[in-house]
């Protein structure tokens, strides 16, 4: 007769409550009927009692691991993070092993921005701008589940990123019943944020969603010491600037048993930005003799939105299934700056003008993926996947009479530039154990055609480019839960579209920017080798790298008169990475628990073509820890801290910073918390770069002054059925 809770029976009969093997016998032979017949009259009781009662259900529950490793990736739950209460999604980032994240929110991997960035496995085209980093210092993080970081991808990925993905998961509910958290946070200087999202489980429907509100304002200054040895010319730059910044965003979905063999999944999303600048600058000359001051103030917006729709077909046999993927997503960023201009030496009449910039991007991509179990433990994966990106980008200035407010048009500095990038992509992948080594071998192609149109000039383009992506990982046991793994691939980092456009862009009297048509896309062959172990207790890795790209394309200043300078994009010659990545993480006791990362590195840029002669080399570090200590059963009190050391730069380098975040959170029952958070201890987070060429020497500091308080509450529901069991996807 089979046990009513299901339980596997043991070879003795014996059902077990963790379906494990019948208890060891104690002779090592067979059990004498005596023996038998005195073991039955003393489980005659319990037996007895047992059968009086009413068991109703078994129910399991499980922690995921913080740390998640494939052959592949590492994904990191960041609900451990109480930065995630109340911060940024910049905020979660630059607390994740190897990711680094500069005072504009822009993040890199080992020290290399080129990073691709994916929410829930998509591109997203709000992430492909300059202004990547403001748009993830307004993301809010309680709506992550959980952050995977590839450095270096398989074939089924598209190459783009040269350094790697980092692949956000927002959070849905697969639990039957409903679950959600709400979170109110009240910061320093204004700041505040409210969020919320949960879902509910309804048979062979679920639904999830949410909603964060978010304002956030930052006070910042730089200084920026100029001089040109070929005039002997002398500059500075001093500023003051503030923006407070505001979003909206939301996200809802529902997934669909069609049937037994049959998912559906429907996905929306929208993240509504905007934000006010005001900025002071006193700008001095030496030749001419200059003095004035330049003040603005204006508005910026964005809008995102973004739909898809994933159908999913299993056959026979785990793992057999067939994938088909559409999305539709668009971005729209505006901005509006107003400036005033009163020129000191030599004395002038005041001036007045704006600047508007506008862009539109729009994602469309289709994708249809098959993967099939093969004999002897093998897996196929193949699929197939169009993207089709158009951009349009707007900008325009006018020269306003102080007196009267009457605009006229800046011909000079009105343009209108489009960008449309079409890619069709094949890619296998092959999966084989091999003994104890497991083999994953892929190979990607893509054709990529590029049609630019320079509309306010007329001039048109059309380039395109054919070319293949191989990768093979190598993953092999050894004692215990240690593993060796070994992975090669080649990736791209491909020009934005605003990178195309050769329109010259005044900032103000000192620097100006323009795009580059003749951009090619980079090359990079990436190697690494990683031994691990996954020990829960204590987990620990160390990874050694090697990274060379070629072609590479790099931000570069051009001197175009005695105090200006050009900023723009050039393809350099090489670039060469060798480092170690060290990782640890633990917890000893019940009350406390760390985590530590590391990684040196040895960059070589070669950029001969920049007024360098041969190739210059420079040793680097970064180093990060996290400390959670638990003094009584209901605190939480953590603690984080990085340090980035001196970093080489194509045309000069990056001076040391270091920052620090404290985090405390008290449980107030079951369901809620308070919290409190403070980013930035110290103050300290900054950016000081150093540019040298052959004729310029510029010193620039920017400070930010992040350091954000919050206090706040975070109250949960988890109102999942009796009997059912908990998904580890649905973690908060």
């Amino acid at each position: 007769m089979p046990d009513p809770a299901g339980l596997p029976p043991n070879r003795n009969g014996f059902q077990s409550l963790c379906g494990g093997q019948a208890p060891p016998r104690p002779y090592g032979g067979r059990m004498s009927r005596t023996a038998a017949l005195a073991a039955t009259l003393m489980l005659l009781p319990a037996a007895r009692a047992l059968a009086q009662t009413s068991v109703e259900t078994v129910v399991v529950s499980a922690q995921r691991p913080a740390i998640q490793s494939t052959i592949d990736g590492t994904t990191y739950v960041v609900s451990s993070d109480l930065q995630s209460e109340t911060g940024s999604v910049a905020d979660v980032l630059r607390g994740l092993p190897s990711v680094d994240v500069d005072v504009d929110g822009n993040p890199s991997l080992r020290g290399d921005s080129s990073v691709q960035i994916m929410i829930n496995g998509r591109p997203s085209p709000m992430f492909s701008g300059a202004d990547r980093g403001a748009v993830l210092q307004m993301l809010g993080a309680d709506a992550v589940d959980s952050i995977e970081v590839i450095t270096n991808p398989s074939a089924r990925f598209s190459p783009d990123g040269s350094a790697g993905i980092i692949n956000i998961v927002t959070k849905k509910n697969y639990r039957p019943g409903p679950t959600g958290v709400l979170r109110a946070n009240l910061g320093s200087e204004g700041r505040y944020n409210l969020g919320i999202n949960g879902g509910y489980g309804m048979g062979k429907v679920t639904v999830y969603g949410g909603f964060n509100l978010r304002t956030d304002g930052r006070k910042r200054r730089s200084d920026t010491l100029r001089a040109n040895s070929a005039t002997g010319v002398t500059s500075e730059q001093i500023g003051l600037g503030t923006t407070q910044r505001s979003s909206k965003g939301g996200y809802a979905g529902a997934s669909f048993e069609l049937g037994e063999k049959d998912n559906l999944d429907l996905d929306l999303s929208y993240h509504d930005r905007t934000a006010q600048p005001r900025s002071w600058e006193h700008a001095l000359a030496s030749s001419p003799v200059g003095d004035y001051r330049r003040v603005g103030g204006g508005g910026e917006g964005g809008l995102d939105k973004d739909i898809s729709a994933k159908y999913r077909h299993s056959f026979a046999g785990e793992g057999h299934e067939l994938t088909i993927d559409v999305q539709l997503s668009r971005d729209d960023d505006s901005e509006r700056h107003t400036y005033r201009n009163t020129y000191l030496l030599p004395p002038g009449p005041d001036t007045a003008d704006d600047q508007v910039s506008d862009s539109r991007h729009v994602q469309k991509q289709l994708s249809a993926e098959y993967k099939r179990p093969l004999s002897g433990g093998a897996k196929l994966d193949v699929g197939y996947q169009l993207q089709r990106d158009d951009s349009v980008f707007f900008n325009g200035a006018d020269a306003i009479d102080p007196v009267s407010g009457a605009l006229t048009p800046n011909l000079a500095q009105t343009n209108r530039f489009a960008v449309g990038q079409t890619i069709h992509a094949l890619f296998a992948t092959w999966q084989q154990p091999v003994g104890k080594l497991t083999v994953l071998a892929g190979l990607r192609v893509e054709q990529v055609s590029i049609d630019t149109d320079q509309q306010t000039s007329g001039l048109v383009g059309h380039s395109g480019y054919l070319r293949a992506y191989p990768s093979l990982h190598l993953e092999y046991p050894l004692k215990g839960t240690q593993t060796l793994k070994a992975s090669y691939s080649v990736r791209a980092n491909r020009p934005g579209a605003d990178d195309l456009n050769p329109f010259v862009v005044v900032q103000d009297a000192f620097n100006e920017s323009a795009g580059n048509p003749r951009l090619t896309p980079q090359m990079t062959h990436a190697l690494e080798a990683t031994w691990q172990d996954s020990d829960p207790k204590a987990s620990r890795s160390v990874t050694a790298y090697f990274r060379q790209t070629e072609n590479a394309l790099s931000d570069v200043t051009l001197p175009v008169g005695p105090t200006l300078l050009l900023s723009t994009k050039e393809n350099l010659g090489r670039i060469r990475s060798t480092g170690f990545d060290f990782a640890a993480n633990g917890k000893p006791s019940k009350t406390f628990s760390y985590s530590l990362n590391a990684y040196v590195f040895d960059n070589q840029v070669a950029t001969a073509n920049e007024g360098f002669s041969g190739a210059r080399t420079q040793f680097s570090y970064s180093g990060k820890a996290s400390v959670s200590w638990r003094p009584f059963p209901k605190d939480l009190l953590q603690l984080s801290a990085n340090y980035n050391a001196l970093r080489l730069m194509p045309q000069g380098y990056r001076q040391p910073n270091a920052g620090a975040d404290l985090g405390f959170r008290h449980d107030l029952g079951a369901s809620l918390a308070a919290v409190v958070t403070v980013s930035d201890v110290f103050n300290s987070r900054g950016e000081k770069t150093v540019i040298e060429t052959a004729t310029v020497h510029d010193v620039s500091t920017r400070t930010q002054i992040g350091r954000a308080t919050y206090v706040g509450l975070t109250w949960r529901l988890s109102g999942f059925r009796k009997g059912s069991q908990q998904d580890e996807r649905f973690n908060f």
